[in-house]
């Protein structure tokens, strides 16, 4: 990394982002899905037997009108990326 990066990147902002209206519509479209806490607790999460198969490829994946985050994996785990890219394409369709 050039020294210019390495300042650049110790200089932008980190933490909350501005509340535009895009993050609130997308919040509230995450809110009424079930996938963002109402009252501080996680959502239910997807049964592990159930994202076990999908890896293993004997099921289908999230199901997006009951949408359940693997909330004992990373973002970026095959069951939550897909789930993740159904949310999106739903939410700006």
């Amino acid at each position: 990394m050039l020294l210019e990066d390495l300042q650049k990147w110790n200089s932008t902002k980190r933490g909350p982002r501005s509340n535009n209206v895009f993050n609130a519509r997308f919040r509230q479209y995450l809110q009424i899905k079930g996938i963002l806490p109402a009252d501080g607790r996680l959502p239910a999460s997807a049964m592990p037997s159930v994202v076990e198969a999908f890896i293993d490829e004997i099921r289908d994946g999230p199901d997006i009108t009951l949408p359940l985050m693997d909330w004992s994996s990373e973002l970026s785990s095959l069951w939550n990326k897909e789930l993740i890219l159904l949310l999106s394409q739903e939410f700006f369709q």
